[in-house]
């Protein structure tokens, strides 16, 4: 399904391509059988999806653990009409490799979004299934990069000149499973410029080529987030129980997390090229389902959670591209740790409007 999905794109898009030259200059193809334009987009992405446990506020080796599907790039392709958007995301495949060393891994992601002028909101679904982690803290994902420099001395990575050095002590978890679906509302206060082009640069909704200059904004958010992670056996390894408490048996998290966010959007657009970023901090109450290897028990928890959007892009008439890297990020205090749940990427995109 997967590789008939790619080959569609890739027919439409030349169907797209041939078909616009056949249409008056500055006119769409779209515009003939549709009321709004119609966008197709493609992006290569280097994902991280990661979720963690810290000890005693810690982010030592010793004191957190954290796991990660072993993917490496993936490919999202996003059909866009007006102001919707639909995009659907795959991992490539993974090689021998990587499933020989980290486990075998899979997963499905998908989002809904809405945008117009000062107002947005997402939809979004997905699934992991197929996760590793390195006890030395030498993973390398974004949420703790340089974890294994510990100067504990229990750490391995005492003696060493770097903690890239320290050799990985490799845990396949092929049990554990994440879901995650909810939404977030958004809606921006224009502070300079107009139209709360800033925010629509980092949300991507403008349809138009930006207005040359300075934009920034104020915005807000409202969010609702469900999500699961359950494992056959408890998640921390029984060489590291002892840092970790009665968390030490936890092996399965239901959380229902709602909560309000405020931060800024800023943006400098040139002629064809414009720079954007966008931070939001928020927090609220998060209902927890904890479930240990002898008992379960309900908690209810503060919740903080981080957006995050930069980039740079390049836009001139029916065609766009970017570079960007963005942040999502939930943390609570669950049982005696700290447990966090992060998507992030950094992601190479095309889109042609038609």
């Amino acid at each position: 399904m997967r590789y008939t999905l790619v080959l569609s794109l890739l027919m439409l898009s030349t169907f797209a391509f041939a078909a616009v030259e056949e249409v008056a200059p500055g006119e769409l193809l779209s515009r003939y059988w549709l009321e709004d334009p119609l966008t197709i987009s493609t992006t290569f992405g280097v994902p991280n999806h990661v979720f963690s446990l810290s000890a005693d506020g810690s982010s030592s080796a010793q004191n957190s653990i954290d796991y990660s599907p072993p993917q490496a790039t993936d490919f999202t392709l996003a059909i866009g009409y007006g102001q919707f958007n639909f995009s659907w995301k795959q991992p490539l495949p993974q090689s021998s490799g990587s499933k020989n060393q980290f486990g075998r891994s899979t997963y499905n992601d998908f989002c809904f979004e809405w945008g117009r002028n000062r107002f947005a909101t997402s939809l979004y679904h997905q699934n992991f299934n197929g996760f590793y982690t390195d006890l030395n803290g030498n993973t390398g994902n974004f949420a703790r990069i340089g974890s294994g420099g510990s100067n504990d001395s229990s750490s391995p990575s005492r003696d060493t000149p770097s903690s890239f050095a320290v050799p990985q002590d490799i845990v396949k978890r092929g049990d554990i499973s994440t879901k995650h679906y909810g939404a977030i509302v958004w809606y921006a206060f224009p502070l300079v410029g107009e139209n709360a082009q800033a925010f629509q640069l980092s949300f991507r909704s403008i349809i138009d080529t930006p207005s040359p200059g300075f934009n920034f904004d104020l915005v807000t958010n409202l969010f609702y987030d469900y999500a699961t992670v359950n494992g056959s056996e408890p998640f921390v390894p029984a060489k590291r129980s002892s840092s970790f408490g009665r968390s030490a048996r936890l092996q399965a998290v239901e959380t229902h997390s709602g909560g309000t966010g405020i931060g800024f959007a800023a943006s400098y657009a040139f002629k064809y090229l414009f720079v954007d970023g966008m931070f939001l901090y928020g927090g609220g109450a998060q209902r927890q389902h904890l479930s240990f290897s002898d008992d379960q028990n309900w908690n209810t928890s503060y919740v903080d959670n981080v957006n995050m959007k930069t980039g740079v892009g390049f836009r001139m008439n029916k065609h766009q591209a970017g570079l960007n890297f963005w942040v999502n990020s939930m943390g609570s205090k669950v049982s005696d740790v700290r447990f966090t749940s992060s998507n992030m990427a950094v992601e190479l995109g095309y889109q042609i409007t038609i």
